[in-house]
């Protein structure tokens, strides 16, 4: 064997280093005296490897995968002609993972020489190279993060941030900044985070890093990945307030205000409203449901009456079972001190009324502590079955006369009056007069005490008829209306007034009349007067002739088909006949209902009641017919029905 003289190059390159920048890699070192290139190998324990080849200082791996330690092998690669042989020197670096690296580290590898000076002979020489390594660099970290989601939860003012799961990931930071600067975060090890006391109408930028650990368990400087994120908080809440109003459900009012003011409610009535809020992120949990009670209705169907002979009127109205109370109220036309009356039920009486004045009555329902509006105001004047009493304005005796002057109040329906003056002696003179004044010489030296009263009057005027009720047949097209009897009254005219303004009179000297000419499916209302000698009382209070219900008969089923139109807010309806020999009802769901079992020869009355789920209005108008007469001239003895 021959030996040849070698002079080996200086160390492998020196201040080895590694910058990482994404999923790539650059390796840099000092340059090696003699190299003509470089070879760089990353391999990770499962066997993936990345190459990169070099004839300058620095090399770049690239397709580097995330969360993976490598092991790294540099080979400097020189050539040199010794005496026709070939030289050829393999330089391994000892295997290092990828790690985290701050302090140099000394590799002592062989540096293996093989000279072929002829062919076929070989000479082997060998010696030890130092290479001094200086690494810094930063590890290529844990896998990024994936479909970042948010949930908002509007009512707690918090966000719940979630991801995949992060491969080498041992624990991650959620961050989240608005543009005003506000910021929040949270550390956790899973894949969710809640971050709580977010501001409302922000836009945050959310931020999720990953943080890992070197496989010697050696914490690195807080390697990390980001992926960014855009939540948005939304703007001012918005309020919707619904509620089902007459079977349908409606949006009452909606505002970003925390109150809202809704318009368009019946009132009596229990609503169920539900309140919900909502932006352009997210709506609340849950909506709010609560029960609102609207304030009472008006009485309905006030009607006032004097009674005869008296300055006392009763008001009157329609109780309902939801009003604690009614508080009514009367003032004079012509102004003055506003009289009220309480009740727990339907009717109030007012006492001492001034005679001979106009009066206006209201009624208002107060429950739970809210009234209602006032009801449709009725008026009555005082002092029309009798003259009012006169009342004496002045009297005063004239200076060095024995004459006095009286005067007083002019009063409607007065003939004559009669004027008495007594003196404190016993001195009694009387006066007739047509005036409302009297000129009259007294006695002088007493005191006198001057009465006037009304005699006689032109006419002596009925009391106002009472309890006034309508009929309506309307197969042939006829109503009716009853009252009960009124003091000084020879005959009564009811009239009858369409929409369209068209009347129908009834002249009569009974308590009821009849009319044959109504129009089907139009209202009327009607009013009934007293008639005297030669005075007419003022009306009596208005009721409506509704023709809008139909009856049908069947004779061969003993059947009738009533119908009639909607009303507002019912579910179903009852229907009620009565008869003289039995009483037949049918409930139904529609606007027609059939009433069986009919006792031929019987006269019935039937009215209709609507109703919803927990109330019951109050009848309508009668309908009345007869279910015919028994037919005496056959042995089936059927039914022929009349309707009256």
């Amino acid at each position: 064997m021959k030996y040849v003289s070698l002079h080996p190059e200086p160390c492998a390159p020196m201040n080895l280093s590694v910058h990482y920048n994404a999923s790539s890699a650059r390796v840099m070192w000092e340059a090696a005296k003699g190299a003509i290139s470089y070879s760089v190998q990353a391999v990770t324990d499962q066997g993936s490897t990345v190459t990169c080849n070099s004839t300058n200082t620095s090399c770049r791996l690239n397709g580097l995968q995330c969360s993976q330690l490598y092991n790294l092998t540099v080979t400097n690669i020189a050539s040199r002609e010794v005496k026709l042989a070939k030289l050829r020197r393999d330089v391994q670096l000892a295997p290092f993972k990828w790690g985290c690296f701050s302090n140099p580290e000394t590799i002592r590898i062989r540096l293996n020489v093989h000279v072929e000076p002829y062919p076929g002979q070989h000479i082997k020489a060998s010696f030890n190279l130092c290479i001094g390594l200086n690494i810094h660099f930063n590890p290529v970290g844990p896998c990024q993060t994936s479909s970042i989601e948010a949930i908002m939860d509007c009512e707690a003012h918090s966000a719940t941030i979630s991801w995949q799961p992060s491969v080498g990931t041992e624990s991650y930071v959620t961050e989240l900044t608005a543009s005003s600067g506000h910021s929040t975060s949270c550390t956790t090890n899973y894949t969710h985070c809640e971050l709580s006391s977010l501001k409302c109408g922000e836009e945050y930028n959310v931020s999720l890093y990953n943080l890992t650990v070197s496989a010697q368990n050696l914490a690195c400087n807080n390697t990390e990945t980001s992926q960014q994120y855009r939540l948005m908080t939304g703007s001012p809440p918005n309020f919707s307030l619904t509620a089902v109003v007459d079977g349908n459900l409606q949006t009452l009012c909606a505002t970003q205000q925390n109150i809202c003011n809704v318009t368009g409610l019946s009132c009596g009535e229990t609503y169920n409203l539900s309140l919900t809020g909502s932006n352009t992120q997210c709506s609340l949990t849950a909506p709010m449901h609560f029960n609102l009670t609207t304030r009472p209705c008006p009485p309905k169907h006030v009607a006032v009456n004097l009674q005869c002979g008296s300055r006392t009127a009763v008001l009157s109205w329609e109780e309902r079972s939801d009003v604690e109370l009614y508080v009514a109220s009367a003032i004079k036309a012509s102004g003055g001190e506003v009289q009220h009356c309480n009740s727990t039920n339907s009717t109030c009486q007012f006492s001492s009324l001034d005679c001979g004045e106009m009066y206006n009555f209201t009624a208002t329902a107060h429950s739970q502590g809210c009234s209602s509006t006032a009801s449709s105001t009725v008026f009555i004047q005082t002092g029309t079955a009798e003259p009012c009493p006169p009342v004496i304005m002045s009297a005063q005796g004239l200076c060095q006369s024995e004459e006095v002057q009286i005067f007083w109040r002019q009063v409607r329906g007065v003939v004559n009056y009669l004027i008495t003056a007594t003196g404190s002696l016993g001195y009694v003179e009387t006066f007739n007069t047509t005036q409302n004044q009297l000129l009259a010489a007294l006695p002088c030296g007493q005191d006198y005490n001057v009465t006037v009263k009304g005699q006689g009057s032109e006419c002596d005027t009925p009391c106002i008829p009472r309890h006034v009720t309508t009929y309506v047949q309307c197969e042939s097209n006829m109503g009716s209306v009853s009252w009960g009897p009124s003091d000084g009254a020879e005959t009564y005219v009811a009239i009858a007034t369409g929409l369209d303004g068209h009347t129908h009179k009834c002249l009569t000297n009974t308590t009821s009349c009849t009319w044959n000419d109504l129009h089907c499916g139009e209202e009327y209302t009607v009013l009934v007067r007293a008639k005297g000698d030669n005075c007419t009382s003022l009306p009596s209070n208005s009721t409506v002739i509704h023709m809008g219900m139909l009856l049908l008969m069947d004779c061969e089923n003993n059947t009738a088909v009533m119908s009639w139109s909607a009303s507002r807010g019912a579910v179903k309806y009852s229907v009620t006949a009565i008869g003289r020999h039995n009483n037949v009802s049918c409930l139904s769901s529609d606007l027609s209902c059939s009433l069986g079992n009919l006792t031929c020869g019987s006269r019935y009355t039937a009215q209709v009641a609507a109703m919803d789920d927990n109330c019951s209005s109050i009848p309508s108008q009668a309908v009345m017919f007869n279910s015919g007469n028994r037919n005496t001239n056959t042995s089936l003895h059927s039914c022929s029905f009349i309707v009256l």
